[in-house]
């Protein structure tokens, strides 16, 4: 339990540099990251997470890759949504009957899964990122920016997306402060 201004500040530089090495690849893993909003997991990501690591397990790939659920990808109509990192290969529609594929060609053999890419509606075109997709081009997520990246149920991995920054903050002032910035908001 955080009980400090100096764990918070040594959880928060922890959880960066995690959250950092998982993104760049610097780990030396493959990052499976599964949507968790509801949407996608009322089209089972959670069962789908299941299998991924069921498959990975059987065939000792444990060590090559890891699998989490994340918070809403916010297209809901395209899921269950899976990313690949550290390349940030976003698959969509994804089925627990895809994820054997995911992991033979994508995670073991490095080839994206070209059916399971966004398509333009427009140009036609497959779409292997997340931020080329003209329906997040448009956004900017302010309160929502860990969204697809982080669990949103893990404190230690919110506090690299400076999701309590709030809390970090309070630990530093006074009651009467923290009542004072309450009512001018």
């Amino acid at each position: 339990m955080i009980t400090n201004v100096e764990q918070l500040n040594e959880t928060v530089l922890s959880c960066t540099k995690a959250l950092d090495d998982k993104l760049t690849g610097a780990d030396g893993k493959r990052h499976i990251v599964l949507c968790g909003g509801t949407g996608c997991l009322s089209s089972h990501s959670d069962k789908i997470k299941e299998r991924f690591e069921e498959i990975l397990a059987e065939r000792g790939l444990t060590d090559l890759a890891t699998v989490n659920i994340v918070g809403c990808f916010g297209f809901c109509s395209q899921g269950p949504f899976v990313k690949i990192y550290p390349e940030d290969t976003l698959y969509r529609l994804v089925k627990i009957e895809d994820v054997e594929e995911i992991i033979e060609k994508d995670i073991v053999g490095g080839e994206v899964v070209e059916r399971l890419l966004y398509v333009d509606p427009v140009t036609k075109a497959k779409v292997a990122k997340q931020d080329e997709i003209n329906f997040y081009k448009k956004q900017r997520r302010v309160a929502l920016h860990g969204c697809g990246v982080i669990n949103p149920e893990n404190i230690y991995k919110a506090t690299r997306m400076v999701i309590y920054k709030g809390l970090k903050k309070v630990h530093t002032i006074s009651s009467q402060e923290v009542v004072d910035d309450v009512i001018t908001c």
